[in-house]
């Protein structure tokens, strides 16, 4: 519920881990961790020290980049950034070229369908497949800040069910196919359906970056090419 429990650091870091290497002025570097959990391994040999080495790692988490700092003590903070996960919801014609682009850029992808005939291994042998209905996937499938979501079902039903429910998450993209006639129609039915307009706002749709995709290649291309763009922080 919003607003009924305090802030959580690492869920506002989206899980990340960092390592932490204390550089002193003389003796053995020391090396420490922070798990997703806020856990920190390892000490500096003060404990005030390491609650601000704490506090310090969970801040370069969330800014998303490599810290150097000076005080307390002299340490270098990287951020471990886990690769993120895309759900493909549809496994047809569109979905091969975008599950093998995804993986080559680093993407740890699931294809989802209800047809065992289409989303089969043999046809994403480089992605995970997840046989179950658009509901049924959404209650099973852990989608969080660093997810991506993409609609590409054989119905506009389906997309709009595959939206609706992505809305319902924090999922960092959510993107769906079609033309402008078919999302103008879909974003009314949402509307009637209580979402807002700041709900609407995080739909990419038409989704891809305008590119002249006319091909199946060449669309997958412009949907992982807008995908990573929100990836780098530049869509």
């Amino acid at each position: 519920m919003r607003g009924a429990h305090r802030a959580d650091p690492a869920r506002s870091r989206g899980g990340r881990a960092a390592l932490i290497t204390v550089l002193p002025e003389q003796g053995a570097f020391r090396k420490l961790g922070l798990l997703p959990n806020g856990v920190l391994l390892g000490s500096s040999g003060d404990p005030n020290i390491d609650n601000t080495l704490r506090e310090l790692a969970e801040r370069c988490c969330v800014e998303e980049r490599l810290c150097f700092v000076e005080e307390p003590v002299r340490a270098h903070i990287q951020p471990v950034f886990p690769s993120p996960s895309l759900y493909i919801f549809g496994a047809g014609h569109i979905a091969v070229p975008l599950a093998q682009l995804a993986g080559l850029v680093g993407f740890r992808t699931t294809v989802i369908d209800d047809r065992a005939e289409f989303a089969a291994g043999r046809r994403f042998p480089q992605a995970e497949v997840l046989v179950a209905a658009v509901n049924d996937a959404f209650d099973r499938l852990p989608i969080g800040q660093s997810a991506y979501v993409v609609a590409v079902t054989r119905g506009h039903l389906m997309d709009e069910e595959v939206v609706a429910r992505a809305l319902g998450t924090p999922a960092k993209y959510i993107g769906m196919i079609g033309s402008k006639r078919k999302v103008a129609a879909i974003c009314d039915r949402l509307r009637q359906r209580g979402f807002s307009e700041d709900d609407l706002a995080r739909l990419h749709a038409p989704i891809g970056l305008e590119i002249g995709a006319e091909t199946v290649g060449e669309i997958a291309l412009s949907i992982v090419a807008e995908i990573v763009a929100v990836h780098r922080g530049s869509g």
